[in-house]
């Protein structure tokens, strides 16, 4: 007996039928919400963000949050007073021009500990 072979475009239809597409929703939300908040820390902090990525050593930027820049004035975030004094050591000591010629900003103010804005 001859056994008959499916055409192409059927065994297409059955690999197709095959896949499953389930879409778990459950997070969804909460990924809208990272996406919304990246932004809008992105529309805060701009250029000024990248250049404190990359000229900032990453010790001193540990735990540091970038909360915005307003009138040429970059505000950082960090959590207790003696990281506030080594990063503010640090500015003094040219970060603050390296920054001022990288990001476009007038001066660096540093607060310590709280919560950081919300977004």
């Amino acid at each position: 007996m001859a056994r008959h072979e499916p055409s192409p475009a059927a065994r297409i239809d059955r690999v197709r039928s095959l896949r499953v597409h389930e879409r778990d929703d459950a997070l969804t939300p909460e990924f809208q919400r990272l996406a919304r908040d990246l932004k809008r820390t992105h529309q805060r902090v701009g250029s000024a963000g990248e250049a404190w990525a990359e000229i900032v050593p990453a010790h001193l930027a540990q735990g540091a949050v970038l909360e915005g820049v307003s009138r040429g004035v970059l505000t950082v975030r960090v959590p207790n007073q003696p990281a506030r004094y080594v990063l503010d050591r640090w500015l003094r000591a040219g970060g603050q021009s390296q920054l001022a010629q990288r990001a476009g900003v007038r001066s660096v103010k540093v607060v310590v500990g709280g919560s950081p804005n919300s977004l």
